[in-house]
């Protein structure tokens, strides 16, 4: 009898795992999809869809086409710094996610688990903090290669016509102050999170103090978003620098 169960059993078993490793490629083809190659260097659906996932979290535009955009852009980016021998190290970018973690108010490792529980894993915020940073060092690094001559700025000056005396560009350092939301919060929950965004941003009194307080605040988190000059800062914030210098 126990031979007879077995010899019905087995072929049974065999049917489901052949059914079950049936279905794992295509699982593993929809995800290794290439959506751009970039001088032999993949960006897959996977790689998308996470990207997508965190820009939403942190309610960034999350649009197929924009985020494999700035995905491409990213890795022509770093192939450039590798060749000029630039890189990251990995424990700058654990500091800046370690960082982000210290201003939600939980442990490395929890928010590494919360992030999970969006659908997000670490590492694709770890990739996206190496690729700003990454950025960041290209940039100042042209900075330094362009060598310009007051003469050169001169006639560019009197080319376009500016008036020197009138004249001013101040530079900022953008910040984004996110309260963050999680996936599947109740209506009451987002409502209640929208006022509290609301009471901060009435009571903002500037970047000195209020960033320093966004900081403490548990579920709130201060993204580094570059820098502009006031003619890249479009919008009500750069009207209003204007009329206070008039």
């Amino acid at each position: 009898m126990r031979n007879r169960l077995n010899s019905t059993l087995l072929p049974a078993i065999a049917i489901a795992l052949g059914l079950a490793s049936a279905s794992l490629p295509a699982t593993a083809f929809a995800q290794a999809a290439v959506r751009a190659t970039v001088n032999d260097q993949a960006i897959t659906s996977y790689d998308v869809s996470q990207r997508i996932k965190l820009m939403k979290l942190f309610h960034q535009p999350s649009g197929d086409k924009a985020v494999l955009d700035d995905m491409i852009d990213e890795t022509l980016l770093d192939q450039v710094a590798k060749r000029r021998g630039m890189s990251v190290p990995d424990s700058a970018v654990e500091e800046r996610f370690n960082g982000i973690a210290k201003q939600v108010k939980l442990p490395p490792a929890q928010f590494a688990k919360a992030l999970s529980s969006q659908g997000v894993q670490a590492d694709t915020l770890r990739k996206f903090l190496r690729a700003q940073m990454m950025s960041g060092m290209v940039i100042k690094a042209r900075a330094r290669s362009i060598k310009v001559s007051e003469a050169d700025v001169q006639a560019q000056i009197e080319k376009q016509g500016i008036n020197t005396e009138n004249a001013t560009i101040k530079e900022f350092k953008l910040q984004q102050i996110v309260f963050v939301v999680p996936k599947g919060s109740s209506p009451g929950f987002v409502g209640q999170r929208q006022r509290e965004a609301e009471a901060f941003r009435k009571r903002f009194a500037g970047c000195d103090g209020s960033l320093a307080q966004a900081k403490a605040m548990k579920g709130v988190v201060v993204l580094n978003m570059g820098r502009r000059d006031s003619a890249q800062v479009q919008g009500p914030p750069a009207s209003a620098r204007r009329s206070k210098r008039s």
